[in-house]
């Protein structure tokens, strides 16, 4: 059992990179709590079966995993602001010339 959410937990990476690329968020969002839902469940069986190197392992490769899906957020993030500048400045334009 232990092996099987390993291997879970460990999949959810590509399933993460994916959801990003998409942009779908719904997507992402529900990814992002199975995983949570997966890594608690790890946690209670590996600290019960006394296995925490693997478990600092897998913790450690995720974070890894994380600060990449974390700066590509961050570039979106860029993107839609700058998208929201130029639609608000565009209404503006639009707004002058209908006085």
């Amino acid at each position: 059992m232990v092996n099987g959410l390993v291997s879970q937990c460990l999949s959810y990476s590509g399933k993460i990179q994916s959801a990003l690329s998409s942009g779908d968020w719904e997507a992402l969002n529900k990814l992002l709590e199975d995983r949570q839902l997966d890594l608690e469940k790890l946690v209670s069986l590996m600290t019960a079966e006394d296995k925490a190197p693997q478990l600092k392992e897998l913790i450690l490769s995720i974070q890894e995993a994380d600060k990449y899906f974390v700066q590509v957020l961050k570039e979106k993030k860029q993107d839609i602001e700058s998208q929201i500048f130029s639609l608000k400045k565009g209404r503006k334009s639009i707004k002058a010339y209908q006085l």
